[in-house]
């Protein structure tokens, strides 16, 4: 009930600043569920969109357990809902699904809360069953993610527990949604599977073109390396040529010493033997000369 309507039954604007600011006073007294009890359900509602913890005042009125408050938390908005889901911690998400005993309203929450799947997946059969039960078209959505987290087994029997018509008709909505997910899922998933088969086909063509340029470098390099090879055979045949020119000269000029050595040699004796013949034939002539000169004085004396 919102203030619109209130006001359109007669009650006035000023009155209900008057019963807002009253339930403002909820997280500063000291029993918060006798103060809850003791005010209306729309200060109830003003109270739970205004506290710092949500979860707890929702507790309280599910202990309180009245008609009047039941009636108006299942006519929350969208906006209040995620409101008050985004007060609850992670601890009071897991209570709330678990336990809470409005299950209407649990489903309205579950509805609106993206995040849902990751509390309702550990909730057991019977928790699961007793939401579904509880559902209506209109909260179809969380059937289709409560549905969505059972197993094959569990899918198979759930329809079995269900009795609320509307229920049902929910169910089968939900096994309809969910299966066309999975559909799609599985479709999307062989897309993906042509475009990594087409990815990977031209990745492979990539390669093979960068293994041919690879190759076709190697083979260059291949051939520079045999040219190379052959100009170093044709170097190395020179230099043992000109090697074996350079012993040649130098044992041709060991041979050409050797033979100067030696005609020096013959030289030097022949010499040694004329200057010696020399000398003798001077002696032979100087004697002969002495022994005509003395006959010639002999003879004279004579």
């Amino acid at each position: 009930m919102n203030e619109n309507k209130l006001i359109n039954q007669g009650i006035s604007y000023e009155y209900l600043r008057i019963l807002e600011e009253h339930a403002r006073q909820y997280d500063y007294v000291s029993d918060k569920k006798n103060f809850l009890r003791s005010i209306s359900p729309y200060e109830q509602k003003i109270v739970l969109l205004n506290t710092n913890d949500p979860y707890e005042v929702l507790e309280y009125l599910d202990e309180l357990d009245m008609k009047a408050t039941r009636e108006i938390l299942n006519n929350l908005t969208y906006d209040e809902i995620k409101k008050v889901l985004s007060l609850f911690s992670s601890e009071d998400k897991k209570r709330f699904y678990t336990h809470y005993s409005d299950l209407s309203l649990v489903n309205d929450f579950i509805m609106y809360d993206k995040n849902a799947s990751d509390y309702i997946e550990d909730l057991s059969f019977d928790r699961k069953v007793d939401l579904i039960d509880s559902s209506t078209t209109e909260t179809v959505e969380a059937t289709s993610k409560i549905y969505e987290t059972m197993s094959d087994d569990q899918r198979e029997v759930v329809s079995d527990f269900v009795t609320n018509s509307s229920s049902i008709s929910a169910l089968s909505v939900a096994e309809t949604q969910v299966e066309n997910s999975n559909i799609s899922e599985a479709n999307d998933n062989n897309n993906d599977t042509e475009i990594d088969f087409e990815t990977q086909k031209m990745n492979n063509e990539q390669l093979e073109i960068v293994e041919q340029n690879i190759e076709q470098e190697m083979n260059l390099e291949n051939n520079l390396l045999d040219v190379n090879k052959v100009e170093l055979e044709n170097n190395n045949q020179l230099i043992e040529k000109n090697e074996d020119q350079l012993e040649n000269l130098e044992e041709n000029k060991n041979n050409n010493e050797l033979e100067i050595l030696e005609q020096f040699e013959i030289a030097k004796e022949t010499c040694e033997k004329n200057f010696i013949n020399q000398i003798e034939q001077n002696i032979i002539n100087n004697i002969n000369e002495e022994h005509l000169e003395s006959t010639v004085e002999t003879q004279k004396i004579i």
